[in-house]
């Protein structure tokens, strides 16, 4: 299958910028559609274009992809005539089924995913019965009728649903392009009309079009917020540390990679570790701090669609050896006695050993537990809570006391989650 995006608007809102080359959270509109089409094994693309942009693009796209995919340009020297017309003039290029988008679209991992998931083969409009990031007076409104597409218009008082600008389509289209031609101006939806292509409905995913520079804030909010995890989260992140995160993540998103944002928050956390042995309420604070910034590099790797192995690899390392060297200069600062000492151990064994039944999970069976398992998230006691937990009691003053609570909440969460995880791993497949 290949993709048709269609890029020959005029974008006067923009200032004369085309569209497709918007940045949006760190990356262009038009590498986003093109990355995520290709995660769905899309290999050959088609790029509508016109006289005043076509050298933009053609530069983009030979510097972000080069020889990594198939792709070209067709000229359109008529872009007043719509892009139903843009459409029209890629039938020589095409045979058989074929994706159609915009370029001034952003679309989330989930919502691509979702369209293919849908799709059934025949030819198909993407619609949103609940859009939740777009002005519905300027979207192109539809009317469904019989699980098809009967009718299309802005102004369209009964509709159900709007207009994503994604479509699954097929040569047969041209037959209807050709047959409206005479009109002269030749509208996408006019095209539409005519096909009444099946309903896809995927409704409430993070989806919208960019056609103002106040959009591209917009957008990139909708992106980071989409990007934020889910079940994996503890209570601390998802009430109190994401909020925050997701503000810095927005203000950097343009500026660091995932990596950059991974070593500084890291430094923030050894940072916190050497002031805790001069002064542990600080550092405590601190400690709190890294464990915001700790979620900033998985957004940013989410959002600019730069997420590797590697990457998280290195982050849970990270993560280890901050914990380790924070609990061992609060246990330095506190020159414990010999009574205290097995507290300090229990609360190092179980910090470690709580990341190391997980991530061993993952290593055996290839799925996240906290995803597979729901009993998990009942157990408190994930990292952004122990981290919260202990600078809680740090600033109260109950050094002695946080070694105590750690221990036991750690090895008890430990045992929880490899009795869950035991019980799942023997169930049939």
């Amino acid at each position: 299958m290949k993709a048709v995006i269609l890029a020959s608007g005029l974008a006067r809102r923009m200032g004369g910028l085309p569209k497709g080359l918007v940045r949006v959270g760190g990356r262009e509109i038009l590498y986003r559609s093109i990355h995520l089409l290709r995660e769905q094994g899309i290999r050959e693309f088609v790029l509508v274009v016109n006289r005043w942009n076509e050298r933009a693009y053609r530069q983009f796209m030979e510097e972000a992809f080069g020889d990594e995919i198939e792709w070209k340009l067709v000229m359109n020297d008529a872009p007043e005539r719509e892009n139903g017309y843009s459409l029209h003039l890629v039938r020589s290029h095409l045979e058989g089924p074929f994706v159609l988008t915009m370029a001034d679209h952003v679309y989330s991992r989930k919502f691509v995913d979702r369209a293919f998931r849908l799709h059934r083969g025949s030819p198909s409009a993407v619609i949103d019965e609940h859009p939740l990031h777009i002005d519905l007076e300027e979207a192109t409104r539809v009317k469904c009728s019989g699980g098809r597409i009967s009718k299309v218009a802005k102004n369209l008082d009964d509709y159900d649903a709007v207009d994503t600008g994604f479509f699954f389509l097929d040569d047969g289209v041209f037959d209807i392009t050709a047959s409206l031609l005479s009109e002269g101006v030749l509208p996408l939806s006019r095209v539409i009309e005519e096909l009444k292509p099946e309903c896809i409905r995927v409704s409430g995913e993070a989806w919208m079009d960019v056609d103002t520079k106040g959009d591209i804030r917009k957008a990139t909010w909708m992106l980071i917020r989409d990007a934020t995890k889910g079940k994996g989260d503890g209570w601390i992140s998802r009430s109190i540390n994401r909020p925050i995160s997701r503000l810095i993540t927005f203000a950097t998103v343009e500026h660091l990679t995932p990596n950059t944002a991974s070593i500084l928050s890291f430094a923030i956390g050894i940072l916190s570790s050497i002031i805790t042995l001069l002064h542990p309420p600080s550092g405590a604070l601190l400690y709190q701090f890294h464990s915001i910034l700790d979620g900033v590099d998985g957004e940013i790797a989410r959002v600019r669609l730069m997420e590797s192995r590697v990457g998280g690899w290195m982050d849970s390392i990270l993560d280890r050896v901050v914990d380790f060297s924070f609990l061992l200069a609060l246990a330095f600062h506190l020159k414990p006695g010999v009574g205290l000492l097995p507290w300090i151990m229990a609360a190092v064994f179980g910090t470690v050993m709580v990341s190391y039944v997980s991530e061993r999970f993952r290593g055996a069976f290839c799925r996240d537990p906290y995803q597979v398992i729901p009993y998990l998230r009942w157990m408190p006691g994930r990292r952004d809570e122990r981290i919260f937990l202990i600078m809680l009691m740090v600033l109260a003053g109950m050094i002695p006391q946080t070694f105590v609570a750690i221990g036991l909440l750690t090895i008890l969460k430990s045992t929880w989650n490899f009795a869950w995880m035991m019980k799942w791993a023997r169930k049939p497949d």
